[in-house]
């Protein structure tokens, strides 16, 4: 969530395992604001920093925002928030996903 007139955003998400039970839920406030894009980007690069950091293997990641999966997949391209795509792709590789 984007919230501009406080200069705040809020990004979160659920780690499951293959039965749909719920391994683990992360929330997170920044003070500053941010393109929603970028939000999603953190978001999932936040959730598989927190899945390696407890030893989880990824078969599967999910986003409700295309634009972000697919600049994720994408393998070419500049833009602001690439570096934090191809975080994702590495962390991604790390965790098996």
């Amino acid at each position: 969530m984007c919230f501009d007139q406080l200069g705040c955003i809020d990004l979160g998400g659920l780690i499951r395992d293959h039965n749909g039970q719920v391994k683990v839920a992360f929330s997170q406030k920044l003070m500053d604001t941010f393109k929603p894009i970028f939000v999603e980007l953190l978001a999932i690069r936040e959730g598989l920093r927190i899945a390696k950091e407890n030893c989880l293997v990824i078969h599967i990641t999910e986003s409700d925002c295309s634009s972000a999966a697919s600049m994720v997949n994408s393998s070419g391209g500049w833009s602001p928030t690439n570096p934090i795509a191809n975080d994702i792709v590495s962390l991604l590789r790390e965790l098996g996903g």
